[in-house]
């Protein structure tokens, strides 16, 4: 991790993960050789091996404003296998529509798509927002490992910690019954 986002986002959903008992398995996809489709290749590749795993949520904290259709393919193979994705908006301060969307956020309303809000609890400026948008947290100067960083990827790390948490209590209040 180059950049520290990936450590921040990991530090992130272990914090509001709480106590719960689980298993983060992190691919790093990212390719700073500037050259997209490498990502999108990693990316793909990525979401199916936690297919593969049978993960329970898939965190993507990141995105672009093209389609792709082998990304949609795995993310709706993920979806269809009851996997919960929790995927970041994007931070161009756009209204998601069909004609100007973030990808893989818009592929399916299935989709746990994360807004970020200031400290205030206000829409951050630099957060995409509109109806795609389903989850909203604070997203500014979160804590991870360490490194403080803002952005939709944070809140989508916090919800995806939340998110960890309450399938964690679910859990052990259906092996108690």
């Amino acid at each position: 991790d180059l950049h520290g986002h990936g450590t921040n986002v990991s530090g992130i959903i272990d914090n509001y993960a709480g106590d719960a008992y689980y298993c983060q398995i992190i691919f790093k996809f990212y390719d700073n050789t500037g050259l997209g489709i490498n990502n999108l290749n990693n990316e793909t590749r990525a979401i199916e091996e936690a297919i593969r795993l049978h993960a329970d949520i898939i965190n993507i904290s990141g995105g672009g404003a093209e389609p792709a259709t082998m990304e949609q393919q795995a993310i709706l193979k993920a979806l269809d296998q009851g996997i919960i994705l929790v995927i970041s908006a994007g931070n161009d301060g756009h209204k998601l529509t069909p004609d100007n969307c973030f990808y893989p956020a818009c592929y399916d309303s299935r989709i746990r798509v994360v807004g970020s809000l200031n400290k205030d609890g206000n829409m951050s400026p630099t957060s995409n927002y509109g109806k795609y948008v389903t989850n909203w947290e604070i997203g500014q100067e979160v804590m991870g490992n360490s490194i403080s960083m803002s952005g939709t990827s944070q809140a989508t790390a916090i919800v995806t910690g939340k998110m960890i948490a309450k399938l964690h209590r679910e859990r052990n209040i259906n092996k108690h019954k």
